[in-house]
């Protein structure tokens, strides 16, 4: 497969995400615009200091939630390495 953006989605695998991790920007931007209402952002930016991007700004949200642009086939990787790492921390917390 090519890499070009074209072919490339948003895997993300936070609050509000697919079981798959795999979205489209129309997609992330309902995930965002439902997760973070602008006055939630207000009391991000009095708690912590750091603004939420603007609306429009899909790289600026990508950026911010730690969500990256990939192919389909990374973004298994990367769903498989979180779970890893999940049940890593479970088993360290029951110890």
């Amino acid at each position: 497969m090519n890499n070009t953006r074209k072919n490339k989605i948003i895997c993300y695998t936070g609050i509000g995400s697919r079981k798959n991790a795999k979205h489209s920007a129309n997609t992330f931007r309902k995930i965002t615009r439902k997760v973070f209402s602008k006055s939630r952002c207000n009391g991000i930016k009095e708690r912590h200091g750091s603004e939420c991007p603007k609306n429009g700004n899909i790289n600026g949200w990508v950026n911010y939630f730690g969500a990256e642009y990939t192919t389909p086939k990374n973004c298994n990787s990367i769903v498989k390495n979180n779970k890893n790492i999940k049940a890593m921390r479970n088993r360290l917390k029951s110890k």
